[in-house]
């Protein structure tokens, strides 16, 4: 893995990532897939890095996860990425069957701070919930939300996998 820290020098206009996120040593790991996303190079494209991720995970019944994910992503994703702050989500569910009692779905929601978790847009979505929500809330029967601050490195990039998807190996900057 290779840092590239922000500079005004030219880098490549294509970026991809790959990784595993360990959540705790012992309680299982989620498979990311491969992202690709753009970064600002000339006028190309770039998607924003928050600096802190909302990370929920649940469980589910699987009678249930149609319904859930239909939710999830129908309706919650939408309604939440609404909020000013919100820079992205993903979800992920877990892999295999020797976890260590992970919950099954995992949510990483991207955000500039925790700011939107008090603003009044979401404090009025959550004292208005809609029929599916509370249809799927009494399903989940496991959940865990944590609000992390980047520490490192630098707030707004990240670690990048240069190992060569693209058939070029790209130098370190000095």
């Amino acid at each position: 893995m290779l840092y590239y820290p922000p500079t005004s020098g030219k880098r490549p206009a294509r970026r991809v990532f790959m990784g595993v996120i360990y959540l705790w040593p012992g309680f299982g790991s989620y498979r990311i897939v491969v992202i690709t996303m753009a970064q600002k190079n000339g006028d190309a494209p770039s998607q924003h890095i928050g600096n802190t991720v909302l990370v929920v995970t649940m469980e589910v019944d699987e009678a249930d996860e149609a319904e859930f994910n239909n939710w999830y992503n129908e309706q919650h994703l939408p309604e939440r990425m609404a909020i000013p702050g919100y820079v992205s989500a993903r979800r992920f569910k877990l892999e295999g069957d020797n976890n260590n009692n992970a919950l099954k779905y995992l949510c990483i929601w991207e955000m500039e701070y925790g700011s939107p978790l008090q603003s009044e847009m979401y404090k009025d979505q959550n004292a208005h919930p809609t029929e599916l929500y509370l249809r799927v809330n009494e399903t989940i029967k496991a959940r865990t939300r944590g609000l992390y601050r980047q520490v490192y490195p630098e707030p707004g990039t990240s670690f990048e996998d240069r190992s060569g998807f693209h058939g070029e190996r790209l130098p370190a900057h000095p």
